[in-house]
């Protein structure tokens, strides 16, 4: 290949991620106004704000209560710790229409921010050819744009996942520096926010360095403290029972992106759905084996491959990377906004591209690819036109929302010697 045949790729290239940059900001900037999620997630949030506002703690987790005598914005269930309600207490000040706005310009910025530092962290792992950068380039901001568990967050009038993938990059990047309270920080924040993270930090904890137990621990108790004081213990206790019950709650197929949500389809009948409020005990065990035994897998090459004999940053790489995979694998419905989180794995196949063969990274990319079947009004289209109320339906569309999930681990699993071999990257060096 001729030098002016290469720089002509290589602008080629820069061009297409360029452009993906623009059709992320455009995209963006068309979410922020319009009106779609109202009555989703965003009035979700909004409740609890509202809620913690004007005092009513008692309330929090109850859906219908009315606020200040008024109907709630919407009957979701708040499924974080107490204290996290504050932070929607600058947004409920404002007229819903309004938040709604604010609300999704902080999932923007947030998404935005996590993607820069992100790419970032990743690029100093890319070979040292011009060439290579600009594949990478393009291949990270062309799969962020084609990433729907990012933008479905528009669909739903805003989440807090952006912030909460924001906080893991920065503790991904920080943690591998051998920092700890920083990123200790971000855990907890994360895990507040989204307790079903609680089995990622569980697993860091063990793993980890002392000074990031100790510093775990001490936040979280300062925090506890602080969220007991203000609203007693009682609440801390329904938010538990919340979360339980919320675990139990057979929802529909096509809402779920866990790995093995085909699963329920195969095993109940479509009216299944209909007349069953939760998920038969039976089953509940079945999936609950399958996805135990996965993460005992994982666990496994974690012990035989990736614990010792790698760079110390390689190593808290690698633990945190298996973080933020374990509990998506374990919660038994993984909302599509929740795999952002696999952007991470995902693109760090791309970043150490040299270490892998041309299947590892076909299987990466068919991960970005059919991540496009995220996408709610998709389905909701798809409901439409077809009811999904038979089963090979439902079948079809829970592999369908299973597929981004499922291709990330089977990277982990069958090219986990090729992971390896990244841990031994001179460019790990540079990290700390």
């Amino acid at each position: 290949m001729s030098s002016q045949t290469v720089i002509s790729l290589s602008n080629w290239l820069r061009f297409v991620g360029w452009a993906a940059i623009g059709l992320i900001l455009l995209g963006c900037l068309a979410g922020l106004f319009v009106e779609r999620g109202m009555e989703l997630d965003f009035a979700n949030y909004y409740d609890a704000g509202h809620k913690a506002r004007v005092g009513q703690f008692d309330d929090l987790f109850d859906p219908f209560a009315q606020i200040e005598e008024a109907a709630p914005l919407s009957h979701m269930s708040f499924t974080s710790a107490p204290l996290t309600s504050l932070l929607y207490v600058p947004m409920s000040m404002f007229p819903p229409s309004v938040a709604l706005i604010m609300f999704k310009l902080q999932s923007a910025l947030f998404i935005g921010l996590g993607l820069a530092m992100l790419y970032q962290y990743l690029r100093r792992f890319v070979a040292d050819r011009q060439a290579a950068r600009d594949q990478f380039f393009t291949i990270f901001w062309g799969g962020a744009l084609l990433f729907q568990p990012f933008w479905t967050v528009f669909v739903v009038g805003g989440q807090v996942t952006p912030l909460v993938f924001a906080a893991l990059v920065l503790a991904l990047v920080h943690q591998t520096r051998g920092a700890s309270v920083l990123p200790a920080a971000c855990w907890v924040l994360a895990v507040a926010i989204k307790p079903v993270l609680a089995p990622g930090l569980l697993f860091l904890l063990i793993v980890s360095t002392g000074r990031f137990r100790l510093s775990v621990f001490a936040i979280t108790a300062a925090l506890a403290a602080l969220s007991i004081s203000i609203f007693g213990i009682d609440l801390h206790f329904v938010l538990v029972e919340r979360i339980l019950e919320e675990s139990r709650i057979l929802n529909p197929a096509h809402f779920n992106s866990n790995m093995f949500a085909w699963i329920e389809p195969l095993v109940l009948s479509p009216g299944d759905y209909a007349t069953s409020p939760t998920m038969p005990v039976g089953l509940k065990l079945l999936t609950s084996g399958v996805r135990l035994v996965t993460i005992g897998g994982l666990i496994w090459l974690w012990m035989r491959h990736l614990r010792t004999g790698l760079r110390s940053a390689a190593r808290q790489h690698f633990a945190i990377i298996l973080a933020l995979v374990f509990p998506l694998i374990l919660t038994p419905v993984a909302w599509a906004h929740y795999l952002a989180l696999l952007f991470i794995p995902l693109m760090s196949v791309f970043a150490f591209a040299h270490y892998y063969p041309a299947r590892a990274k076909a299987v990466a990319g068919l991960a970005i690819i059919t991540a496009l079947m995220q996408n709610l009004i998709l389905w909701w289209g798809v409901q439409r036109l077809t009811g999904l109320d038979d089963k090979l339906e439902m079948v079809l569309a829970a592999t369908a929302k299973s597929l981004p999930m499922l291709l990330c681990v089977v990277i982990m699993f069958v090219w986990v010697r090729n992971y390896r071999e990244t841990g031994h990257d001179p460019a790990w060096d540079l990290v700390l």
